[in-house]
């Protein structure tokens, strides 16, 4: 899982701009990895000893997404990434409209 998500946020340096065209701008990527509660909300019950990761992106327009997928399907470990997400059971949202956000 490390090396992928560092092939991962490699392959996003390379392909995506946080600065430039609106239109295909990368807002917010980040990858978050917990250890998951046996007990949410009570540590003291202590963890599992599986790990939780979460990876989010945010792209200002649909048209970020779509270039993304473009790219992403080019990504010498899209194959393996996909063969994670579903091992693992992974959630996926796509195209869906941001609820709330903090800048």
């Amino acid at each position: 899982v490390e090396r992928l998500l560092a092939s991962h946020k490699k392959f996003m340096e390379e392909t995506h701009s946080v600065t430039g065209d609106a239109d295909a701008r990368l807002n917010a990527y980040s990858v978050i990895k917990a250890p998951e509660m046996v007990q949410f909300g009570d540590p003291s019950k202590g963890m599992t000893g599986n790990m939780i990761y979460i990876l989010s992106e945010h792209y200002e327009t649909p048209n970020g997404l779509a270039k993304h997928l473009a790219a992403g399907s080019q990504w010498a470990d899209i194959g393996e990434m996909q063969e994670l997400m579903y091992k693992y059971a992974a959630a996926v949202v796509m195209g869906t409209k941001v609820q709330a956000m903090n800048r």
